[in-house]
């Protein structure tokens, strides 16, 4: 029986919000808000957390509203009490707009929203109201540059403010109690700059014992939630080794193209696409298109490994530039790189992809008809470990969100999968993959 909805507006955050979950061994499910279904009954009966992509980051404020309102009014008709609105630690997206909808749309009249951002494990936190970076506010840092999403201010009041009419007031930990009693249809914002502080919020939500809670936060408060939530515990299922990854970077943050690099410098083999391979609809079906596919696919079989990249950082310039005149560009592209994707899959034997950045990830699957994906644990920070079932065959999915992790993230998964026993081509130096590659 699902206890709790979890909204969030990417798939990357979907992903790495709903392994909070299944790491402890809750059954988890994450899903795509348009293939919803009307009665929630359709869901495995063992599914406790539902978690549901809006996709609506990118979108206007208003039809961002209607979206997760929406899929509010769903899950309260189906009787979920527990509700968390994810948002991005960086203050990406509909912020404002998304938190008032969760409001609306639950009907808890008696509930005031508390919104928990920060994010201590990946160095983000909140101090008055303030959205740190480490020890730069978040509009002050590159994702004030964002092509997309630029995040120019940096205090949460403003920024919610100036995207809807939701009430907010400033709090720690220590007021939770009295935002319950007096703060009833407002966003309480809570200081939090540790894992402990977080773990302390938790403890006070607790002990209100609410019957119906609208929460939201990122994934680093999502982890919490089993504190306030009661869940059934699942054993957890073994790791599996894996013979070829595919990875797939969508995503134009400075820390992807740093990953990119390391992973390049210790020989796995990669390739830029082309303006053609990205935006031409259908070009994995011209004779070009199929001859790069095969290509791929050699690269793949002969080493066990290949990065797709999108963009070089070289590119960025130009790439604002488009994005300036064209703002849908950029999901265009996604959805014929998610198409390039699946037939690559779907034309070798591939067992598992990686995938940076949530509009490439959603590209892929968003063409799948009756999408679903367990999430199964992190690997690393950030890194999402799930079960995807592409159309028949049990696929292995790894997933970051593009600011996530440090330079050797990418060569870390790498390890992961490429040294366990019984792997093909593993050895013990990452310097050993892709010798002797013949770009033909």
């Amino acid at each position: 029986m699902i206890e709790l909805l979890v909204i969030a507006d990417d798939f990357t955050g979907a992903m790495d919000t709903g392994v909070q979950f299944s790491k402890f061994g809750i059954s988890t499910l994450v899903v795509l808000a348009n293939g919803l279904p009307g009665c929630f009954g359709e869901f495995d009966e063992d599914v406790e957390v539902l978690v549901v992509d809006t996709e609506s980051r990118h979108i206007e404020a208003e039809k961002a509203y209607q979206a997760v309102r929406g899929v509010t009014e769903l899950a309260v008709k189906n009787g979920i009490h527990y509700i968390y609105k994810k948002v991005d630690s960086t203050m990406r997206g509909n912020v404002g707009s998304e938190l008032e909808a969760v409001r609306d749309g639950s009907g808890f009249t008696d509930s005031p929203l508390l919104f928990i951002p920060a994010f201590p494990a990946l160095g983000r936190f909140t101090r008055n109201g303030i959205q740190y970076i480490g020890e730069v506010p978040v509009g002050m840092t590159e994702f004030a540059e964002d092509p997309f999403t630029p995040v120019a201010e940096s205090s949460i009041p403003a920024i919610i403010s100036g995207q809807s009419s939701l009430p907010t007031i400033l709090a720690g930990p220590e007021d939770i109690e009295r935002i319950f009693r007096e703060e009833k249809g407002k966003a309480a914002i809570i200081d939090a700059q540790t894992d402990e502080e977080l773990g302390l919020i938790a403890k006070q939500i607790r002990r209100q014992g609410k019957e119906q809670l609208l929460l939201a936060g990122n994934a680093g408060f999502a982890a919490k939630l089993p504190q306030i939530i009661r869940f059934h515990v699942e054993e957890l299922g073994r790791d599996r080794g894996v013979d070829e990854l595919l990875v797939v970077c969508g995503s134009l943050n400075k820390a992807s193209f740093e990953q990119l690099y390391q992973a390049e410098q210790a020989g796995i083999p990669s390739v830029t696409l082309t303006r053609e391979q990205k935006k031409l609809s259908g070009y994995f079906e011209t004779v070009c298109g199929a001859r790069d596919m095969r290509e791929w696919e050699r690269v793949l079989r002969e080493t066990g490994s290949l990065i797709i990249k999108l963009s070089n950082e070289t590119e960025l310039p130009e790439i604002r530039k488009e994005e300036q005149e064209e703002s849908r560009e950029h999901l265009r592209i996604a959805g014929n790189v998610g198409q390039m994707v699946a037939k690559l899959i779907r034309e070798t034997k591939l067992e598992a992809v990686a995938v940076f950045g949530g509009d490439t990830l959603y590209g892929i699957v968003s063409g799948m008809d009756g999408f679903r994906i367990k999430p199964q644990k992190e690997i690393l920070p950030g890194v999402v470990q799930s079960e995807l079932d592409f159309e028949g065959r049990r696929l292995l999915a790894v997933t970051k969100a593009g600011g996530f992790g440090e330079k050797d993230t990418l060569l870390k998964i790498f390890r992961h999968y490429r040294l366990r026993e019984g792997n093909h081509g593993s050895g013990t130096d990452t310097e050993d993959w892709g010798r002797g590659i013949n770009w033909a």
